[in-house]
């Protein structure tokens, strides 16, 4: 019930008291009210979850217009918690129902700002009222608001029956409530809707400034369509090998192509990165990315001498302990147990509280067994028992 597996709850919950307010609730969401009273039939009638039973009922008899049975089991209701939300939201529903606006709009005054469900009853008292305009505005504003619910949808479906446009890509107030559901749905990461909504508001308007159009270049990356934001980007940046723009730009369009698991491409915007803006957090993540993709793909030869680069270059680096962490798998991989081992060791050193530390001290512990030190080897695994009881290292090093 608490991950919203109605289905499950539907199949397998005994059909018995205190289970059949579950089964009433699933049923109420999956919209059948009829199914959701005749499960409470049974109770509970009383005791501590009777109340929760009552709000359930009076939920469904809403659903079912049956406003007098609701009022009924609301009457005199008191939940604690969430339950007091959703015992104030019944009431408002009512209310709403009845075209009561006075009413549903000091029912749901505490909850504007939490809860999207109470903007979107004052609509529905509104439009219950008669008061189209009045409603499609209300509509609009749940709209533009973009909470995560669905209500956002429902007023999106009130504005269309009731002759209204959402969006409106043409007004200038309608432009200007999609930008703010845009904006929303983005931080919602809602940002396949964001982009379909962006490129509504550009069909007439097209991006023209480099900062709308590298903004698009975003939206459509956050969307996953990563060739279609590479291309965004080269419009505005250049191709690849002559790309200008500052550091967070050109990274992101090296994230691009990374993404799509063209490692070469990528590596070639994020030296431009470190080329052009050298002294930025971006191009010391830039310049480990190009010695990371490279032992991603197994290129220990590549790999090696840009770790060298890159610790050399930014001492510093927050990426310290996974750059010598994957420079000693590359020697090891290559038969290197002892480069392996110093590396290792130097990460133990420089970092000595990173989540690497405990793989560093067992591996490094092992190259000392390859090298035929087997007392030392035994020592330096019991250390990692030792330091790091819990830590799954200390397993294979029992």
């Amino acid at each position: 019930m608490a991950s919203g597996d109605c289905e499950t709850v539907l199949s397998d919950a005994p059909t018995q008291v205190p289970w059949t307010i579950p089964r009433a609730r699933c049923s109420l969401t999956r919209g059948d009210p009829e199914q959701a009273l005749q499960t409470l039939a049974s109770g509970p009638n009383d005791g501590e979850l009777a109340p929760y039973a009552r709000l359930v009922r009076a939920r469904a008899h809403i659903a079912l217009d049956q406003n007098a049975l609701a009022l009924k089991d609301l009457d005199g209701l008191r939940l604690p918690g969430a339950g007091a939300v959703e015992v104030t939201m019944a009431r408002s529903r009512l209310l709403a129902n009845q075209g009561d606006v006075v009413g549903t709009d000091a029912a749901t005054k505490a909850l504007l700002k939490k809860e999207a469900e109470a903007l979107y009853l004052r609509a529905l008292a509104r439009e219950k009222k008669g008061q189209q305009l009045s409603a499609i505005e209300v509509y609009q504003e749940v709209w533009a608001q973009a909470k995560n619910g669905g209500w956002d949808t429902l007023a999106q479906e009130s504005i269309t029956r009731l002759g209204g446009s959402a969006p409106d890509v043409v007004s200038e107030s309608g432009r200007a409530l999609a930008q703010r559901r845009r904006v929303r749905l983005s931080k919602g990461y809602r940002n396949e809707e964001a982009l379909a909504l962006a490129d509504a508001l550009a069909a007439d308007h097209p991006a023209t400034t480099r900062a709308e159009k590298l903004a698009h270049a975003r939206l459509i990356q956050k969307s996953r369509d990563y060739a279609g934001a590479a291309q965004a980007c080269g419009a505005v940046l250049g191709k690849p090998a002559e790309a200008m723009g500052s550091a967070d730009e050109l990274y992101a369009y090296g994230l691009n192509y990374a993404r799509q698991g063209d490692y070469d491409t990528a590596g070639v915007l994020y030296h431009r990165v470190v080329a052009q803006h050298p002294a930025t957090a971006t191009a010391v993540t830039a310049s480990y990315k190009q010695a990371y993709m490279a032992q991603d793909r197994g290129d220990c030869e590549k790999a090696l001498p840009l770790f060298a680069t890159h610790r050399e270059a930014y001492p510093k680096t927050k990426h310290l302990s996974e750059a010598l962490w994957f420079e000693a798998r590359c020697l090891w991989r290559q038969g290197d147990h002892e480069g392996a081992s110093t590396a290792y060791d130097q990460l133990l050193a420089a970092v000595p509280n990173s989540s690497l530390a405990p793989g560093a001290a067992y591996w490094s512990a092992r190259a000392k067994g390859l090298a035929g030190d087997k007392v030392g080897q035994d020592t330096a695994l019991q250390q990692v028992v030792n330091r790091w009881p819990t830590n799954g290292w200390s397993y294979f090093a029992t």
